[in-house]
């Protein structure tokens, strides 16, 4: 078996356990894909929802495992970081258009979300921390994980050329990706969770969609 009948088959068994999120998603792309009439967002984002249901397979899979072989499975880690950077790019962007565009849902969680991927995309993507005040232009950091040595102590300087930010990274107890995050708006650090962000991702979209189905049947 070649490697596209193998991933096609993993998507196949994502799709046939996630069902009923997967018609979440189709009403999420109705609800917020048909506000750009003429353009492929709604394929856009269902096909961001197949590859949550691959990430959510994949995220329950690694749960069940025993504790004792979590640390030693890295190639398991790292398939699942790939996926999930690659979830997150395209769900930041779906999100940047449409508060760009002015075609987002008016739930107030709206725009929270779309920071939140902010502060994921930007480190993943362009290794820096995302744009905010910074008083003097730079901030003191403490290197993860550390080498307990005075290596630790970073200074990140906003405008240096060589500046540079590695999000800590780890696995919550649910086995999926999750990012610490530092938010120079509100001048604080914490960490997001990928399943999490897909929840409410999918709790914003389709609850526009529901009031409009049951606006339509009334």
């Amino acid at each position: 078996m070649n490697c596209t009948q193998l991933i096609s088959n993993a998507f196949a068994v994502a799709a046939q356990h996630g069902r009923p999120i997967y018609e979440r998603w189709i009403r999420a792309s109705i609800s917020l894909g048909g506000r750009l009439p003429d353009s492929l967002l709604i394929l856009s984002i269902q096909r961001l929802g197949k590859l949550d249901l691959l990430l959510r397979r994949m995220e329950d899979e690694f749960k069940v495992q025993d504790a004792d072989t979590l640390d030693a499975d890295q190639t398991q880690v790292e398939i699942m970081a790939t996926m999930a950077e690659l979830w997150i790019g395209s769900a930041y962007e779906i999100f940047r258009l449409a508060v760009e565009r002015e075609i987002k849902t008016s739930n107030l969680d709206f725009e929270l979300i779309a920071e939140h991927l902010r502060l994921i995309r930007i480190p993943l993507e362009k290794h820096e921390i995302a744009n905010g005040p910074m008083p003097g232009g730079s901030i003191d950091l403490q290197r993860h994980p550390p080498n307990n040595n005075e290596s630790d102590a970073v200074l990140y300087e906003k405008t240096s050329k060589t500046r540079s930010h590695i999000m800590p990274t780890s696995v919550s107890n649910r086995g999926s990706m999750m990012w610490h995050v530092i938010d120079l708006k509100t001048n604080s650090s914490f960490w997001l969770e990928r399943r999490s962000l897909a929840d409410r991702i999918l709790d914003v979209l389709t609850s526009g969609a529901d009031k409009h189905v049951a606006s339509v049947k009334s």
